[in-house]
This record gives structure tokens, sequence and C-alpha cells, in this order.
């Protein structure tokens, strides 16, 4: 993120912790991702939910936030 969007101060700032999970276990949590690349950021996908807005619940997000693995930061 840093190197892509390097002027995003406030994003990096937002961003403390960084964590990595494979497509796999984020399908298994029950979310789906859409690859939409960019110049800056050509491995940015977006998260969905097959119940749209209303699948992104305490429940489901807790789930999510499993299958995630914290990998750096500060």
């Amino acid at each position: 993120m840093r190197t892509g969007l390097p002027r995003a101060k406030d994003l990096h700032e937002a961003a403390k912790t960084i964590g990595s999970a494979t497509e796999e276990l984020i399908r298994e949590a029950g979310f789906d991702l859409i690859p939409i690349p960019s110049r800056a950021l050509p491995g940015h996908h977006r998260l969905i939910h097959p119940e749209g807005v209303a699948g992104f619940n305490d429940e489901n997000l807790a789930k999510l936030a499993e299958v995630f693995e914290n990998t750096g930061g500060h």
C-alpha cells in the first residue's frame, strides 16, 4: 500500500497492521473476491459477500477475521 500509494498518509496511518489470507480461506469464510487491479495496486481485490451489505455483519466479519494472519506492520 505504501509503495502503490505513497502520498496517502492517512491511509498509511489507518493500516497499522498487515495481515494476509489465502483466497481459499476467504471463500471458506463465506466471502468472495473480485480482482480490481490498478496501476498503483496491481494485486488489489474487492471483498464481497453473497448477501451484499447485510453479509458484513459482526458474525460473518468475525469468521473472516479468523482466516487472516498478522504478517507485519508497526
